[in-house]
């Protein structure tokens, strides 16, 4: 391109390009695309690239169709051949997005994957996309969600601005009971987002095949109540953000433990437009507010009355009663299927649940928190920080509230709001999770793997402890000794007998850790506290 400036006169251009590109709001998501630009001279067709849209999550642009159309072909080839010098050649699992060279690429039997990870089996499909399994250097398996990449302007534009949006909520995220983003990458052909855990099952599956005879399954269950509340108050004042779409297939069960998922993941990102109905559509009018139906603002209690519906559907199976209960009150004698179109619908339901269990006489407190949650009127609606008050200060058999998120005594103001400004005391909002949890890795010694588990630590409990479960699954062998230790923490006591030594490390720490642990039936992975008084 031949330019007919002064030096002075570029000198001015390339001012103004740089200050465009500080204040632009894709800036930040485009350092390899301004770079590419940069490197073929054509730095004057930055600002209009970013104003399209363009971002790092548009690489490797597949073929110049992709690109915005006000970018002549000339460009644009340049830009496609320019951009293989700058792509990463290896794809690292270090919870940020990565465009790939295809040498990072393999495929075999059909199955595109980068080089760092093997495929191991097909678990399902969300939206638009599939996951499967996958297992990384190491050992550790993550599921593996993958899109299809659409190839023309418009669409593309659509599903990327998708997953850009997505992919930076997901990286806000960090909850025990939220499924954690590991890393995603971009190819010519796909985009693919790593997550973990990998779940067993999720809430719908588990409550169509719950065993009401197992007095555990009745513990585990009651616990699910205030991990997903906590779940919902660390989304809604910690890190600001509503889920949209609560429902039982985007809540994972993986053992004893419950992860919220699908932060609008499941949507197919190839439509276009984000108009009420069309969103109405691709979110779950099932368990969606009234206000939706209403074409209202929604809010933070959108997702209360979500949470609310999953909740009664979980109290029913609580009490003995199928997993299709209230859904067959509200079709058979309503004939409605949206919980927000079936009030009386509801009412009867609880009343009927009031009653008593269809197997055994069960009076627990959920059903009052459900009635708070499912107020038709928004404003009437509990927030989750009361929510969750009202679950960690229930003193109920089998308790409401796993280990992982309870106190014994609740440390927080009860009469926060929902009007709680952005950012306002975010830390008081989380304070009554007994421990921080910290994800790290256990060895197992039969595969010699290391396993994902997460390790709290309380200097208030005696030694340390690991769960049964883990015991089980990651083939630990406990001995049993003529000693015997007693842990009391968040309403729960255990008495152990048998003791197994594990070795960890935390995910940020390099170092290895060993502890004698007592093994217990318990909803917490590991336990470290204080080791000095441990038998």
């Amino acid at each position: 391109m031949v330019r007919n400036s002064s030096p002075r006169d570029i000198s001015s251009e390339a001012e103004a390009i740089a200050q465009e590109i500080q204040g632009h709001k894709n800036a930040k998501f485009a350092t390899k695309v301004i770079e590419i630009l940069h490197d073929i001279n054509h730095q004057e067709h930055i600002v209009s690239v970013l104003e399209a849209g363009v971002t790092d999550y548009w690489l490797p642009i597949p073929r110049h169709n992709t690109m915005p159309p006000r970018l002549d072909f000339s460009p644009c080839q340049a830009f496609i051949n320019q951009q293989w010098l700058l792509l990463e050649k290896s794809f690292e699992l270090n919870q940020s997005h990565v465009p790939l060279n295809t040498q990072a690429m393999s495929e075999n039997d059909g199955k595109r994957l980068p080089n760092t990870l093997t495929y191991e089996k097909y678990l399902g499909e969300g939206g638009a996309g599939i996951v499967v399994e996958v297992q990384a250097v190491g050992g550790t398996s993550y599921a593996l969600k993958r899109f299809s990449r659409k190839a023309e302007y418009i669409e593309a534009k659509n599903q990327l601005r998708s997953i850009k949006e997505e992919i930076e909520i997901l990286k806000k995220i960090d909850h025990t009971h939220c499924i954690k983003f590991m890393g995603s990458y971009g190819d010519v052909k796909d985009i693919g987002v790593v997550m973990h855990p990998i779940a067993d099952c999720n809430m719908d599956t588990f409550l169509n095949n719950f065993n009401h005879r197992d007095p555990n399954n009745r513990m585990i269950l009651a616990n699910f109540f205030g991990c997903l509340a906590n779940a919902l108050m660390y989304l809604h004042y910690e890190v600001d953000i509503r889920h949209k779409d609560i429902k039982p297939q985007n809540i994972l069960v993986k053992g004893d433990k419950v992860i919220l998922t699908d932060f609008g993941m499941s949507l197919d990102w190839s439509d276009q437009g984000h108009t009420t109905t069309r969103e109405e559509e691709r979110r779950s009018p099932v368990y969606c507010a009234p206000e939706a139906a209403r074409e209202q603002p929604r809010n933070r209690k959108s997702d209360i009355w979500s949470l609310g519906c999953v909740f009664l559907e979980m109290s029913a199976v609580l009490r003995g009663w199928p997993s299709n209960f209230v859904k067959k009150i509200l079709i058979d004698n309503y004939d409605r299927q949206n919980f927000r179109d079936c009030p009386d619908g509801i009412h009867d339901a609880i009343s009927t649940l009031r009653e008593g269990g269809a197997s055994y006489s069960y009076n627990p407190p959920e059903l009052e928190w459900i009635e708070h949650m499912l107020q038709m009127e928004n404003e009437e609606r509990w927030t989750s920080k009361e929510l969750q008050l009202a679950i960690s200060q229930s003193r109920a058999t089998p308790p409401f509230c796993g280990i992982c998120c309870k106190r014994s005594e609740p440390i927080w103001d009860s009469e926060l709001t929902d009007g709680m400004q952005r950012g306002e005391d975010a830390q008081s909002a989380g304070a009554a999770v007994a421990w921080k949890t910290e994800p790290a890795s256990l060895y197992d010694n039969k595969t010699m793997k290391w396993q994902s588990v997460n390790v709290g630590r309380d200097n208030g409990v005696s030694g340390a402890w690991i769960s049964q479960r883990l015991v089980d699954m990651y083939h630990l062998e406990p001995h049993p000794t003529s000693q015997r230790a007693t842990l009391d923490v968040g309403g729960h006591t255990f008495v152990a007998d048998a003791v197994v030594g594990v070795t960890f490390i935390f995910d940020t720490a390099n170092e290895t850790e060993t502890a004698d642990c007592w093994v217990v039936p318990a909803q917490f992975d590991l336990l470290i506290g204080n080791t000095d008084q441990s038998g």
